[in-house]
């Protein structure tokens, strides 16, 4: 779970957000779409402990880990995709290995993890932080444009990975400024705009009734 109440950072001129208040439940997507870059980076860093703030966030049991990555490490830049996967596997023995292999076959990344991961693809790039995410069985997976720069079949089989992800019970926050992921995948949406923030339910039945009640609130009208 993730709920912020009444979350607020800086002042006056120069507040960044705005008495943010919302809910995702664990086992649920949460979306985040705005074009308000500072205030997405200040909302996701203050759910990560990494920005002051004023205002609550509360994350669930206090034992519940959270990830945010927004790149892979550099301390790994020289190992190859399949030297980091197995980093990852060896801190985690309780995960089904075979599992996460056959997914890595599912999304055709397999034939990358030969170089190093500092040259791997953005498609590749992008499977192996949620890969991670997946293999550290992390509580609380916070995600930063996942389908920036990849083609459209790549980015469904991102999607692939959250709903796995969000299949474990895991709470999970995407920020996309690509509109329709909010239907496709959120079942909550957290639309900012200039610091501020909506919840709405995601019940829409069509994305046509979808973009005539969420443009509005993205374009702050």
């Amino acid at each position: 779970m993730i709920k912020c109440n009444k979350l607020t950072v800086g002042e006056g001129d120069q507040t960044i957000l705005k008495n943010i208040q919302f809910e995702i439940p664990s086992g649920k997507v949460g979306v985040l779409l705005t074009l308000d870059e500072q205030g997405k980076q200040t909302l996701l860093n203050c759910i990560n402990e990494n920005q002051s703030y004023i205002g609550d966030v509360n994350k669930g049991n206090e034992n519940d880990r959270v990830s945010y990555y927004k790149k892979l490490p550099m301390v790994c830049n020289d190992l190859t995709g399949f030297e980091y996967l197995e980093m990852l596997l060896a801190m985690n023995t309780s995960i089904h290995t075979e599992s996460v292999w056959d997914l890595v076959k599912s999304l055709g990344i397999d034939y990358e993890l030969n170089v190093s991961i500092k040259k791997v693809s953005l498609y590749t790039n992008h499977c192996l932080i949620l890969l991670a995410s997946l293999i550290l069985d992390n509580d609380i997976i916070l995600i930063d444009e996942p389908f920036y720069g990849v083609d459209r079949e790549s980015q469904k089989n991102i999607i692939k990975i959250i709903n796995n992800l969000k299949e474990k019970g895991k709470t999970i926050l995407i920020s996309t400024n690509i509109i329709r992921f909010g239907f496709e995948i959120g079942d909550e949406l957290l639309i900012m705009t200039k610091g501020k923030l909506k919840q709405v339910n995601n019940l829409f039945k069509s994305i046509k009734q979808y973009e005539i009640n969420v443009m509005p609130l993205l374009m702050g009208s």
